[in-house]
């Protein structure tokens, strides 16, 4: 979609869509969204094993898959759409396939989803410099080493802001002589995005696009205020998100269950504690119980909270 006849336009990348409907219905509505006039089901090729959750993979026109059965014996698929089949699809054509699920009653959510805009009036470098100098705002800690990357090399140069694992995550690339910047959601905020995009008329995506990347970051010029909240847009960066405010999509985050911290200390935690336990097993009694006490000394308002929302009701899986 162009904003302008020679300037900016803006698009998805990858999507991955889950639909709450039988999977000759789902791959129907692929086939049909990806390569119109193909929908016969039979088409599709099983690749033969699971994945993500599910016991069977369809593999269908233009690498778009669809993944069925899950495990946990519900009647949701998964529709998984490169970005190299996104690229042949319309942006109204899109619009038409989120808003017929949406008539037909059919209850779906994206679960990924990368918008990108391109031909922006900036470089990766500029973004770079810009971070350098701290002329940022941003919902990113970026003061952690880990939070941004820049990679360059003979195709080009990437400045990326963010955590591949997080919700957000930009890059900002050389794409064919020109600037992308793509902002990849995931996980509830991408549910909560691309409904909020896809159900829109395309027209209105760049600005509903542009709203929800001055809320992850702006680039500023940090030495116009003390206070870097007050802190006026640079000229570059203003040129390109316009008079667009920030979207003021809020996602509280869910306390945890007793049984997710529970899988969280089996995943991140059992592998070190054995370590220790090999490495000086008769030693190991002691560490537990001083590791214990040091546990107990640090359980906050947020342990105990947890801890009253689960006990007693809730218990901790053994698998």
């Amino acid at each position: 979609m162009e904003i302008t006849k020679h300037g900016l336009i803006v698009g998805f990348h990858t999507l991955t869509f889950t639909i709450q409907a039988p999977p000759d219905y789902v791959r129907y509505v692929a086939a049909g969204l990806v390569a119109p006039g193909h929908e016969d089901t039979a088409a599709w090729l099983p690749i033969g094993h699971g994945g993500r959750g599910y016991r069977e993979i369809h593999l269908g026109p233009l690498g778009v898959k669809v993944y069925t059965l899950p495990v946990d014996g519900s009647d949701r698929c998964t529709l998984e759409i490169p970005g190299s089949a996104v690229d042949t699809i319309s942006a109204e054509h899109l619009h038409d396939f989120a808003t017929s699920l949406e008539q037909a009653g059919v209850r779906w959510w994206a679960s990924r989803g990368d918008i990108y805009a391109d031909h922006c009036p900036f470089t990766p470098k500029d973004l770079l410099g810009a971070f350098q100098r701290g002329d940022i705002r941003s919902v990113v800690k970026t003061t952690n080493a880990r939070s941004w990357g820049w990679h360059q090399n003979g195709e080009g140069s990437t400045f990326t802001l963010g955590s591949r694992s997080s919700e957000r995550y930009l890059r900002v690339y050389d794409a064919r002589g020109y600037t992308r910047t793509e902002l990849e959601f995931k996980g509830e905020r991408a549910r909560l995005v691309l409904r909020e995009v896809l159900l829109s008329p395309p027209g209105e995506w760049a600005v509903r696009f542009l709203a929800h990347l001055r809320q992850f970051v702006d680039f500023v010029d940090a030495s116009a205020d003390t206070n870097i909240s007050r802190a006026p847009l640079l000229a570059w960066w203003r040129a390109f998100v316009g008079g667009v405010e920030k979207a003021a999509l809020h996602i509280a985050k869910p306390l945890p269950t007793l049984a997710r911290v529970a899988s969280w200390l089996r995943r991140q935690v059992a592998a070190s504690v054995a370590m220790m336990e090999k490495a000086d097993p008769y030693a190991f009694g002691d560490f537990l119980v001083n590791l214990l006490q040091t546990g107990r000394e640090k359980l906050g308002p947020r342990h105990k909270l947890i801890l009253a929302m689960n006990v007693p009701t809730a218990t901790i899986a053994s698998t």
